[in-house]
């Protein structure tokens, strides 16, 4: 094939194609953002509206949880207020206890280790308390059954049961001691 256009004239096309090339290309991107916009409008449009809901429902959440934690609190401080109420006004019984605990822990020998005291309450014992039960783990018999003499030897008791049921294994013996208390 001949060319016969001059070199200057070459120069002048490819420069306009390239113009041309970059003037569609431009328009091409334009277009192409143009419909991505359209397209991401809707979903920018829709989490504006989705973050709203979740910062309300946060706020419901956590309203009904300080809500919860209020009531809870309350309960518990009632509970607790109830509950010194009863001590406050039985503080001869909580001093007898005392008193009866120190002498079961001045009996307590070498063997033996308490794990509990438990109290029951009546209207017709002296201080308000006529048993105490006293539990525990024993290494052996023997130690256990010192510990039960060196308790029946107390004068501040009335009585002291051991169950026989507390003898059955002959080390590690978990026993539960019932305590009558005197002066009922």
């Amino acid at each position: 094939m001949i060319n016969l256009l001059p070199i200057e004239e070459k120069v002048k096309i490819k420069n306009l194609y390239k113009v041309r090339l970059a003037i569609v290309s431009c328009i091409a991107a334009a277009v192409t953002l143009f419909v991505f916009s359209v397209f991401l409008f809707p979903s920018f449009f829709l989490a504006g509206v989705k973050e709203e809901a979740t910062r309300e429902r946060r706020e419901l959440v956590l309203k009904s949880i300080s809500v919860i934690e209020a009531k809870h609190t309350e309960e518990e401080i009632q509970k607790t207020a109830s509950q010194l109420a009863v001590v406050a006004t039985r503080d001869d019984v909580s001093d007898s206890l005392s008193r009866f605990i120190s002498a079961v822990a001045k009996r307590t020998t070498r063997g033996i280790s308490v794990t509990g005291f438990y109290s029951q309450k009546t209207e017709g014992g002296r201080y308000g308390v006529n048993k105490l039960i006293v539990s525990g783990t024993a290494r052996d018999r023997a130690a256990l059954l010192s510990f039960v003499d060196a308790l029946r030897n107390e004068t501040i008791f009335s009585r002291v049961e051991l169950p026989v049921s507390n003898l059955v294994r002959s080390e590690d013996i978990s026993f539960s001691i019932i305590i009558f208390l005197s002066g009922e």
